[in-house]
């Protein structure tokens, strides 16, 4: 039987794997798809998102959501002040 602590030592001394969830692309706002640029008809032309692979979601490690949470409520504090 693998030990992985005795026949991978390594693995034994890197950090754990953080925690993930899936979130809804902040470039295409979910769909899957950005707006390129509207031609003189007025027809809107665009691509499939290349941040999630037109899929709409994104993996994002819990840390990083927390630190997007903290810097908003930091903006939004110190626009409450602003005269």
């Amino acid at each position: 039987m693998t030990n992985l602590l005795h026949d991978y030592p390594e693995l034994a001394a890197a950090e754990p794997p953080k925690p993930v969830e899936q979130t809804q692309c902040a470039y295409c706002a979910g769909t899957g798809w950005r707006e390129t640029h509207i031609d003189d008809r007025g027809l809107g032309h665009g691509d499939r998102c290349v941040h999630c692979g037109g899929r709409g979601i994104v993996w994002v490690e819990l840390d990083e959501l927390r630190d997007q949470a903290a810097e908003a409520r930091r903006r939004l504090t110190r626009a409450r002040y602003l005269p």
